[in-house]
């Protein structure tokens, strides 16, 4: 049977098992950006999105199988199905290129936008949130960016060309239109399925590019190192961390769903202080303050 997935959002405002799941979906997409950038010098952008989510896409399938579930479509709506590949597989071919053009830390500024592009589709599909939840997003936005800029008294963020700063916006902007289409698709095909779906048909729509990127790889600078990272993108930051974000998109809705989008630089960071020696600064504890504040706020607000 498909997991069983209730179409509208918990009411509570207690935190809860969807609150958990995006935590570790966070955690999750904050471990993808330093890993995905070892291996992007080397790797085709275009290669490595359309490979990496047909892996993932494999591992979804062979999941549902261990566990007896339906492979197929069955009454979902297909035309939507595949609107919402084409959205994420041009997500992911834009995410990966403009993330090869720049750091990782302005990625991961730009792409904490996608929560108020998030809210702002919400409303306009009739979701409103309070003034104070959108106080919440904005407070939980500048937290990020001072955690990222690391810095209370300068700009110490390289933001590169104007060009590279609006295709991440395009990124961010394209995350949170595929997040506030694909509801009724998670309800029809639960949250695995559903994904392994998207991936696949993503990956149908990448393979011209990816072709083209993989015949102009260096495959002998691939170490065995950055094909670790590489799988772990795949499986863990790919077909685990999308999953899980159905389950809490399911549990959460949009805008509160979104909302957690501002813990992947914290968790960045994290793994930043805990393994590669890093440390924390008073701008960065007072930035992880203003986001955990926003997105109690947000949460609080959109219940």
């Amino acid at each position: 049977m498909a997991e069983k997935l209730g179409t509208a959002p918990e009411a509570s405002t207690k935190l809860g098992v969807g609150d958990a799941v995006m935590l570790l979906t966070a955690f999750l997409f904050g471990s993808s950006f330093p890993f995905a950038k070892s291996v992007l010098p080397v790797m085709d952008p275009a290669f490595f999105s359309a490979s990496r989510y047909g892996l993932a896409g494999l591992v979804l399938f062979a999941w549902l199988a261990l566990r007896r579930q339906p492979l197929g479509l069955g009454a979902a709506d297909r035309k939507l199905l595949i609107v919402c590949a084409l959205i994420f597989g041009l997500f992911q071919t834009v995410w990966a290129f403009t993330l090869s053009l720049t750091n990782a830390s302005v990625g991961a500024i730009f792409v904490a936008t996608s929560p108020l592009w998030g809210t702002i589709l919400a409303t306009i599909d009739g979701h409103r949130l309070r003034p104070i939840g959108w106080f919440g997003i904005v407070l939980a936005f500048c937290g990020v960016a001072l955690v990222i800029n690391n810095s209370l008294d300068a700009v110490t963020v390289d933001f590169g060309s104007v060009s590279s700063s609006l295709l991440w916006l395009f990124t961010a902007f394209l995350w949170a239109f595929f997040v506030a289409k694909s509801p009724p698709l998670v309800a029809q095909l639960g949250a695995t399925r559903m994904f392994a779906w998207v991936m696949l048909l993503a990956v149908i729509a990448m393979t011209p590019l990816a072709i083209w990127g993989g015949l102009k790889t260096p495959w002998e600078l691939m170490r065995p190192v950055l094909w670790l990272n590489y799988l772990y993108t795949a499986i863990f930051t790919a077909a685990l961390a999308l999953a899980l974000w159905n389950v809490g998109l399911a549990r959460l809705g949009v805008t509160r769903t979104m909302i957690y989008m501002y813990m992947v630089p914290l968790f960045a960071i994290a793994i930043a202080v805990l393994f590669l020696g890093e440390h924390m600064t008073p701008a960065r504890w007072i930035g992880a303050a203003a986001v955990l504040a926003g997105i109690a706020i947000t949460r609080r607000a959109a219940g």
